[in-house]
């Protein structure tokens, strides 16, 4: 499998940062955690330009200086996303494998070899990460297709990792983050999604945000879900003056990061130039602990 895209020198060496961290986080205060996103903003059956740089800045946002060193987090070692073919053995969508892609490339610079540099889609057992993870319900896999992961295989290989004293990413479809959930927290339902399948329209239509940060601290034996779900948020150096108008961009510039909380729930980036891009920077915030909090649009900001 090829890379979609080759990450600009800037982004090698924050990934280069993740390895001089490993070697501070590997001291016995690092608590290994799981993180699960929904993929980055797409068209169809991959990212847009905004989503390949949504992508690129979860390398800043989990990395070195990040969110994770400011909690004493382990570093990301292993990263997943879901197949990306059907059930059926049709063409899937590529949007959370292409959203992995740069995380994956740092985690394997953290481990100190990148022979592996690509992002999971199977567990260490070859069974593969469908959207639904073979859950009761869930659409079957073909006849010739590969065996579906279930929620206990990739649970028991997170908790590996964590034994390990590694963090895990994983970067999922919004219909399946429910059940995502659920397979890393048996019995944690509190991520929208369809919590019980198969998926009914009611429940396809429950997405989580797309700035949505949820993280599950190990506990020794398995993990503890986020509580409350909605603690954590991604949050960027741009926002919407709705005072003005629903189309006033103010940035990407400067070190205060907004958190959007939907005006339509989606949570998703507001457009931005190409030419803008570059400047478009991310950070994870806790929720509870924002300022301007009154903002039309936003939970609120952060520094």
């Amino acid at each position: 499998m090829n890379m979609r895209r080759v990450l600009s020198p800037s982004l090698v060496s924050l990934c280069s940062l993740l390895l001089v961290a490993s070697s501070v986080y590997a001291q016995p205060a690092c608590t290994p955690v799981v993180y699960a996103f929904r993929h980055a903003e797409d068209l169809g059956a991959h990212l847009t330009k905004l989503g390949d740089r949504h992508a690129d800045l979860y390398i800043e946002m989990l990395g070195a200086g990040g969110f994770g060193s400011m909690h004493d987090y382990c570093p990301v070692g292993y990263v997943y996303s879901t197949y990306n073919v059907n059930p059926d053995g049709t063409p899937g969508t590529n949007n959370p494998l292409e959203t992995a892609q740069p995380v994956a490339i740092a985690a394997c610079t953290a481990q100190g070899s990148c022979t592996g540099a690509e992002p999971r889609m199977r567990t260490v057992l070859g069974k593969t990460l469908y959207e639904y993870l073979g859950a009761e319900g869930s659409p079957r896999p073909c006849k010739k297709c590969p065996v579906s992961a279930e929620a206990s295989d990739l649970r028991a290989e997170l908790i590996a990792n964590a034994n390990n004293g590694w963090s895990s990413a994983i970067f999922w479809t919004s219909q399946g983050l429910n059940i995502l959930g659920q397979a890393i927290v048996p019995g944690f339902t509190s991520i929208l999604g369809c919590s019980t399948l198969p998926p009914k329209a009611i429940c396809e239509d429950l997405k989580p945000p797309r700035n949505a940060a949820y993280v599950f601290v190990f506990n020794g034996s398995g993990f503890d879900p986020p509580n409350p779900v909605t603690r954590y948020v991604q949050c960027f150096n741009v926002h919407i003056d709705f005072s003005v108008s629903p189309s006033k961009l103010i940035g990407p510039a400067g070190n205060t990061y907004y958190c959007g909380n939907g005006e339509d729930s989606t949570g998703n980036l507001p457009e931005i130039s190409e030419a803008n891009l570059p400047m478009l920077q991310g950070k994870i915030c806790d929720t509870s602990d924002l300022t301007g909090a009154s903002q039309r649009g936003y939970f609120g900001s952060c520094q």
